[in-house]
């Protein structure tokens, strides 16, 4: 089975718990995002920090991303 992620660039994320993590967008909003729907960093991006996001869990968060770049992981 594949799973669609999203390039989410971030100011921050930090774990909270052993399961979750704080998102934040650069225009300041912040979410909890489950650890198990973040698939990695994406080391592509140079200017800022950017992570592999699930883009079912991102439409259910409000917070800030594009759908431009996709990439598809096996789960």
């Amino acid at each position: 089975m594949r799973i669609k992620c999203l390039s989410v660039k971030l100011e921050s994320l930090v774990d909270i718990t052993d399961k979750a993590c704080l998102a934040k967008s650069f225009d300041g909003r912040e979410v909890i995002i489950p650890k198990s729907q973040i698939f990695g960093q994406d080391y592509e991006v140079l200017k800022s920090e950017a992570y592999w996001i699930t883009e079912w869990i991102l439409k259910k968060k409000n917070i800030q991303y594009s759908s431009k770049k996709v990439q598809w992981f096996k789960i």
